[in-house]
């Protein structure tokens, strides 16, 4: 394994993987398991909080002592920096997409962390880089240093997170004596995918790295997962691999955190099946679109399949409509 930069223990891991056991319409010929990211803790719970062990060590090792991040009213980054800040004894002030609290789920748990909060309405979201920055610059001129986290922690320094998670697979493969072919993710701001897929070439394992896109159809992922990771590699000190193929499938539906009947009956479904939550923003869009994708014999997942399950659960409960 790869000498990495320090970061925090905070995170329960490593996570473990789950045989899903038998779907509908899935061949006998691949095998699902699911690896529960969504048991990195219950405050700090899901994918985020990955990335950043990483970036606030680093926050706090340059004497940074206001973590400013942003995201959707019910995001769970935001809920997960807050909640970790807290830990830590760090301000952290939160940049959120809605025009008022809506006092639920993610956006509740914010709240009840200490976060100072931004609402920011949707119509106005896109100047959130803008309204950090003016956020960076009151913090210190008040002697306060802030570091800025953009949404979903997907830096080149957050991505490592996801560095170490291939690793922790990797040892977890010799442990139950099997071998992924195949691992799915779902991709918003792609830090993980961009983790899991310079893992995936810097130890020559050779495995399908598939993401299933479920945030927006403008957004040029080969270039911004090529980026994420070349400045990770850069952080490691090894040249980035000749770059593998981003492999990046379309389950945006009609837009972020909407999904279809179609998909949201899916969802009911698997919980009422297999006793196990997947959120309506990501991971119930991705693993629906990965059955569909398996159904449609789409020839980039195959064998041992490996779906990261990254959380979400507080998002789904402000959402619990979606499932009854």
């Amino acid at each position: 394994m790869m000498e990495l930069p320090k970061k925090l223990q905070v995170a329960n891991t490593p996570t473990p993987i789950e045989r899903v056991g038998v779907l509908k319409d899935v061949p006998e010929n691949i095998e699902i398991y699911i690896k529960r990211d969504d048991y990195t803790g219950v405050e700090l719970s899901g994918n985020k909080i990955r990335k950043l062990e990483f970036i606030a060590k680093d926050a706090l090792d340059k004497g940074e002592s206001v973590l400013i991040t942003c995201g959707g009213i019910q995001s769970n980054h935001c809920r997960a920096t807050a909640a970790l800040s807290a830990r830590l004894g760090l301000k952290c002030h939160l940049v959120v997409s809605g025009s008022a609290p809506d006092n639920k789920g993610n956006n509740a748990l914010d709240q009840i962390f200490g976060a100072q909060i931004t609402y920011v309405p949707q119509k106005d979201f896109a100047r959130y880089t803008d309204i950090m920055e003016d956020l960076k610059e009151d913090y210190a001129k008040r002697g306060q240093k802030a570091r800025l986290i953009p949404v979903g922690a997907s830096t080149p320094l957050g991505t490592l997170g996801y560095v170490s998670a291939f690793e922790e697979i990797l040892d977890q493969e010799k442990a139950l004596g099997l071998k992924f072919d195949t691992i799915c993710t779902a991709v918003g701001s792609a830090g993980t995918y961009a983790g899991l897929w310079l893992g995936n070439l810097l130890h020559g394992a050779q495995k399908q790295i598939v993401g299933m896109n479920i945030y927006s159809r403008d957004v040029d992922y080969s270039a911004l997962v090529n980026q994420i990771a070349g400045g990770a590699a850069e952080i490691l000190g090894v040249p980035l691999p000749p770059s593998g193929e981003v492999v990046m499938q379309d389950y945006v539906h009609t837009g972020y955190g909407e999904l279809s009947d179609e998909n949201a009956a899916y969802l009911q479904a698997f919980a009422q099946e297999k006793g196990m939550i997947l959120d309506p923003v990501y991971t119930g869009k991705a693993f629906y679109g990965l059955v569909e994708e398996i159904k449609n014999g789409n020839p980039h997942i195959f064998g041992k399949v490996l779906f990261i399950h990254t959380g979400g659960i507080f998002g789904a409960l402000a959402r619990k409509e979606v499932y009854l």
